[in-house]
């Protein structure tokens, strides 16, 4: 379980829209991630769980809560484990995610595994310009890019940075905001060679990078 393999890496970059907290009275709680999308949660994040902490599926509770800006549902995957919470405070540190770097084992990974953990990040924090809402008159405006949100303490953004570089191996320019917490992929080529070596597993949000990439090609 302390192997970093594909699967390991992905939750390790979607738990930064998670949480791991302080155990309190004897609990040990996690959060996997977070979405509006229900099926992001069943369909990819628990079963890689399930493989990678060796645990049952009913081990994973999800629960929901209504988004009180858009009154929409909105989904938890959690566990309750001493002995995985104590895997994943190696990786991070319980509490407040503000300060959670890129974990260095990923950093040392081979790119496949960083590839992936990426891949965890965007489906949990990225995301582009809605061209279905631009073509049913909800939105002035559209352009062809997408982001990577990620509120970090610190005077420089490690985990944008380190996201920035990888995508630089790639030839996908990007840049961090100014406000020092959205990484921003901007063009229709640089938004493509993300699909094409990101590709999200998070369904909704493939299906919105498509429809915008092919509304520019």
């Amino acid at each position: 379980m302390h192997e970093i393999i594909p699967d390991f890496a992905y939750l390790l970059g979607a738990i930064k829209d998670g949480s791991i907290s302080v155990p309190s009275s004897g609990k040990c709680e996690i959060t996997l991630a977070a979405d509006f999308y229900k099926n992001w949660l069943t369909d990819v994040i628990v079963p890689k769980a399930v493989k990678v902490f060796g645990i049952p599926e009913t081990k994973i509770k999800l629960y929901s809560v209504k988004s009180h800006k858009s009154k929409i549902e909105f989904y938890r995957a959690k566990i309750y484990s001493k002995s995985i919470h104590e895997v994943l405070s190696k990786f991070y540190t319980p509490g407040n995610q503000r300060m959670w770097s890129t974990p260095s084992i990923i950093k040392r990974s081979p790119l496949h595994i960083q590839i992936e953990y990426v891949k965890g990040f965007y489906d949990a924090d990225g995301g582009c310009r809605d061209v279905n809402k631009f073509l049913q008159g909800k939105t002035k405006s559209i352009n062809c890019e997408a982001g990577i949100a990620c509120v970090f303490k610190g005077e420089i953004n490690e985990p944008l940075v380190f996201i920035k570089t990888l995508f630089q191996r790639f030839d996908i320019n990007s840049f961090i905001r100014k406000t020092n917490n959205q990484l921003m992929i901007t063009g229709k080529q640089n938004v493509l060679k993300l699909y094409q070596n990101f590709t999200p597993l998070n369904s909704r949000k493939r299906l919105m990078l498509e429809d915008l990439l092919r509304y520019y090609f």
